[in-house]
């Protein structure tokens, strides 16, 4: 049997492909309001606790290309046109 630490479970991040639905969250959350989630709304529409963890799925949807990031803006995520991340 394998222990895990708490800080195991803190600081343990899903692979996108096994956790494709912070970028639904995202498109849902434009579709229904007109701009983009904050950090806790993401969080709280994916059952997180912390938006460290939100940023660091932001951070990996933008490196595959899945979204666009603007720096120092609020609600600054925009979804891209590739599909398949």
């Amino acid at each position: 049997m394998t222990n895990i630490t708490y800080r195991d479970q803190q600081s343990a991040v899903l692979p996108l492909q096994d956790c494709p639905c912070s970028l639904e969250a995202i498109k849902q959350h434009i579709a229904e309001h007109g701009f983009p989630p904050s950090h806790g709304e993401l969080a709280a529409a994916l059952g997180v606790r912390s938006t460290n963890a939100i940023r660091k799925h932001l951070d990996a949807l933008a490196g595959k290309g899945a979204i666009a990031i603007a720096p120092r803006l609020s609600r600054g995520i925009r979804v891209l046109g590739r599909e398949s991340v």
